[in-house]
């Protein structure tokens, strides 16, 4: 998966900044189109299988938009994307 944008809906985007498969940690940004985006789950999933699930809170003022996921095998890739709004 190459670096940009891997998800946009009316809310926000997610983009790839960086991922490094030696080490298997990526770096995603969340781009948030206007107030109150409301709560995410953001599910990362490898190559090898490997997955992960952020929880993201548009509503918390102290939310992290550079989020920061990896996966235990060396040389992995990122598989897939995906960001579901489970709640305004």
């Amino acid at each position: 998966m190459s670096n940009g944008a891997v998800f946009d809906d009316d809310h926000m985007d997610i983009e790839l900044l960086n991922f490094e498969p030696y080490s298997g940690v990526g770096q995603l940004i969340v781009r948030e189109k206007h107030n109150g985006v409301g709560f995410y789950y953001i599910f990362v999933t490898f190559e090898s299988g490997d997955s992960t699930r952020i929880d993201y809170d548009g509503g918390n003022p102290q939310r992290v938009q550079f989020l920061t996921v990896h996966t235990t095998h060396r040389n992995d890739t990122i598989k897939e994307i995906v960001a579901k709004r489970v709640r305004d």
